[in-house]
């Protein structure tokens, strides 16, 4: 079951403090923002370079998470090719899977009739709980 909860606007009756404290702290950290480097040059230009440098290595590191993807993938998806071009033509040799693949012999691919094209989908399960 889901439980509504209805706001009640006299809840922010008498709250001045983010009537008038909200306001003027968005507005002084833009005016912070646009001359701090006028008032603070040299705080500002470390800051500046440890955050250009955080977000370049952490642009690298993505790099790197994705080609490494695209080539475990890619080779999973040619061991498949192999798998079903093998198992067509009924001379099935032993392809050694590696354990990062976790696929038994009979559970990868069934083959593909000529002419036909199949395509493959990963469902990733929710576990989330209604209520």
């Amino acid at each position: 079951r889901v439980r509504c909860i209805r706001m009640d606007i006299q809840d922010f009756d008498n709250t001045y403090k983010y009537k008038f404290f909200l306001p003027t702290l968005y507005v002084v950290s833009w005016a912070m923002m646009l001359t701090g480097p006028y008032f603070y040059p040299i705080p500002y230009q470390i800051y500046c370079f440890i955050l250009i440098a955080f977000m370049g290595l952490k642009a690298c590191q993505s790099l790197i998470w994705s080609t490494l993807a695209f080539i475990k993938g890619t080779r999973l998806l040619n061991k498949a090719e192999k798998y079903i071009a093998t198992k067509a033509s009924k001379e099935a040799p032993e392809i050694e899977l590696d354990e990062e693949t976790r696929l038994r012999q009979g559970e990868l691919i069934e083959p593909v009739p000529a002419g036909k094209r199949e395509l493959f989908a990963f469902i990733i399960p929710s576990y989330k709980e209604d209520k």
